[in-house]
């Protein structure tokens, strides 16, 4: 993912995100390294959780915007 603000611009987040990812794609020339935009996808994997306990939803959170994140891009291919 790639943590833009909410109006699309690079924070220092997302520049934290790009220099760990020029570290990863030297050590990992043969594997293509896609930077996705993750605005607003734990709203939506909030959604997902909707009526599913607090300590649930604390629980999964990060896995289900991690899912939302993938399923974009998987869907824009």
């Amino acid at each position: 993912g790639l943590p833009l603000t909410p109006r699309g611009k690079k924070g220092q987040r997302a520049k934290e995100v790009e220099e760990f990812v020029e570290r990863l794609r030297h050590n990992f020339e043969d594997t293509d390294i896609v930077l996705w935009d993750e605005r607003y996808t734990t709203l939506e994997a909030m959604s997902l959780l909707e009526g599913a306990s607090t300590f649930k939803k604390r629980k999964l959170k990060d896995a289900l915007s991690a899912y939302v994140i993938l399923k974009e891009y998987l869907d824009s291919l």
